[in-house]
């Protein structure tokens, strides 16, 4: 078992490799980099936190907004425009102050 990484654009992936009983490499596990959106509540926020939302390399660790919306649970602070429904762990995240 070894850790490597990939590098795409300016992001480096990290995940591990082991290999099975007849020594082929297999990818077991991706460590998934943690990301922030800044603007999370007006429109182009939202849609990444759609892009985002259980994607196999990143985790959504932080919303940003203004202060109007610092403080504030997500999903009141927050005029869900997209077609998908909001979900329920975003809404109950708390939102920084951008």
């Amino acid at each position: 078992m070894f850790l490597a990484y990939l590098k795409v654009n300016a992001t480096i992936i990290f995940f591990i490799i082991a290999t099975n009983q007849k020594g082929r490499k297999k990818q077991i596990m991706t460590m998934k980099r943690k990301v922030a959106i800044l603007g999370a509540t007006g429109a182009v926020g939202q849609r990444y936190i759609q892009l985002l939302q259980g994607h196999p390399w990143f985790q959504i660790e932080v919303l940003a907004a203004s202060e109007r919306s610092a403080g504030k649970k997500y999903g009141d602070a927050c005029n869900w425009v997209m077609e998908s429904n909001l979900p329920k762990e975003i809404a109950e995240m708390p939102v920084a102050n951008a």
